[in-house]
């Protein structure tokens, strides 16, 4: 029976910036995926993902530390394979200080041993969850680096199940583009005048939002007349 494994970090020292690594046995294990609900993280860089046999990595900030105390990071789901004794690590795991400098530091080194016995060890929590991701927060702001560019920053969180995926996908003229994975912040087209973000939960809860950028818009609908206007004087002339 599938089982979680909640990854947290506790810390004397303001927080704001997680690079975690967790390692385990595939021969005892097999990795299901990960629920960030009720996670301190906001900010994904990279979600959990098996990178390699027995190796799942993540990272990511958070707009408001963790001063001091306890702060979930991520729920892994797993299946159990065989009986025996597993165990899971965070080898080479690293955090950072929310001082400005982001200071590196070690975690505490972690591992929890334990029993695999027939039967398993309990359910995959959300089991229960029907309530969507909440987008607290979305807007089109210029890129700080490329002044032709925009970002769509945005804050997605779901305390039940947690997020699975975010989407995103954009309007530059008539049709939209395809859906594409969206981790924030997304670079949009410098002609998108309207942004779909959607936000999946890891039970098929679905929240969206649209946003509109009218500058963009009332530039093309400025191009268009012109190109209407061209096309009218040359038709006139012919």
């Amino acid at each position: 029976m599938p089982f979680s494994v909640e990854i947290g970090i506790e810390s004397e020292q303001s927080l704001n910036a997680y690079s975690i690594l967790a390692t385990y046995q595939p021969e005892f294990l097999e990795f299901s995926g990960a629920s960030d609900g009720g996670s301190i993280i906001d900010i994904w860089q990279k979600r959990p993902e098996l990178l390699s046999g027995g190796v799942i990595g993540f990272n990511g900030g958070s707009f408001k530390p963790l001063e001091g105390g306890y702060g979930k990071l991520v729920t892994l789901n797993f299946i159990p394979l065989k009986e025996g004794t597993a165990s899971i690590t965070l080898p080479d795991s690293i955090v950072y200080r929310a001082d400005g400098a982001g200071t590196p530091q070690s975690p505490l080194p972690l591992r929890l041993t334990f029993q695999i016995a027939s039967g398993g060890a309990g359910d995959r929590g959300g089991a229960g969850d029907s309530i969507p991701p909440e987008i607290s927060f979305s807007e089109v702001v210029p890129d700080p680096f490329e002044q032709n560019r925009k970002l769509l920053s945005f804050r997605v969180s779901d305390s039940g199940s947690g997020v699975k995926e975010t989407l995103v996908r954009s309007r530059s003229f008539i049709l939209w583009g395809a859906w594409q994975a969206a981790e924030n912040p997304v670079l949009l087209p410098a002609m998108a005048w309207a942004v779909h973000l959607r936000a999946v939960d890891q039970r098929g809860n679905v929240s969206e939002m649209m946003l509109y950028d009218w500058t963009a818009f009332l530039r093309l609908i400025f191009l268009v007349s012109i190109l209407v206007a061209i096309g009218f004087v040359a038709r006139i002339h012919l």
